[in-house]
């Protein structure tokens, strides 16, 4: 009895490592065709403006000038794609690939927020108490930095709101809008977007709650989301 429970635990995680296995190529295979889409509409865009440019040299500076500007929107979208793309490729690799070291999150947190403060007209409050944890502080910076772009760019409020208790309890939210709550579960998927057009116009990736989730996970932390006069954000980050 004892051999087959060995045999039969045996191929309970050969099984599960074969799932596993699957998941991963089949991710990467999404993945792989989510970028491919992504890629062709700011190419598209760049190709036409510069053949215009390159086949019409007589075209009024201020028509050039519009091209030039449309070229250097998507070149930066493209960046902030393939920036994006990187991180959440090195997260899939898994946690064995991520270096940790000791991180005091209210000190990242006020150097996030002082650069977020610069590019938006929305109050950024912060009220978190002096917590230090092991972790990896380029991801723990990509975790606070896209929530807030997030409610920079779609809560349409006037105000950002991270707080913590002394159990890293956190929660970050906004006054905005909120969402409808058909999208709620799916607001961490990868490049789900509520209004596709409108996401992209604003330079958006598709990419940044995804990568918020997952660099979460890393740190044995979840998150959830809900409406409240906005959206709120919740999650754990602790030793």
């Amino acid at each position: 009895g004892h051999i087959v429970r060995l045999y039969v635990q045996r191929d309970r995680q050969h099984n599960e490592a074969l799932r596993q296995q699957e998941d991963k190529i089949r991710l990467k295979k999404q993945l792989t065709n989510n970028i491919n889409h992504e890629l062709k509409t700011p190419v598209a865009s760049m190709l036409v403006c510069l053949e215009l440019l390159h086949d019409h040299p007589e075209l009024p500076e201020e028509k050039k000038r519009e091209f030039i500007n449309r070229i250097l929107a998507n070149a930066q979208r493209l960046n902030s794609l393939l920036k994006d793309v990187s991180t959440i490729t090195r997260l899939d690799e898994g946690a064995e690939m991520i270096e940790t070291t000791p991180v005091n999150l209210a000190e990242l947190i006020r150097e996030v927020v002082d650069e977020e403060r610069l590019r938006t007209s929305m109050s950024i409050i912060t009220n978190v108490p002096d917590i230090t944890i092991n972790g990896n502080r380029l991801l723990l910076e990509s975790v606070f930095r896209n929530l807030i772009d997030n409610a920079i760019a779609h809560s349409g409020g006037t105000e950002i709101h991270i707080t913590a208790d002394t159990n890293g309890n956190f929660t970050v939210s906004d006054n905005g809008c909120g969402v409808p709550e058909i999208h709620i579960p799916h607001l961490f998927e990868r490049f789900y977007r509520i209004d596709a057009g409108r996401s992209r116009a604003e330079g958006g990736t598709g990419l940044g709650l995804a990568i918020v989730r997952n660099a979460l996970a890393l740190h044995g932390s979840g998150i959830t989301v809900s409406n409240n006069h906005g959206l709120t954000f919740r999650f754990r980050l602790g030793n």
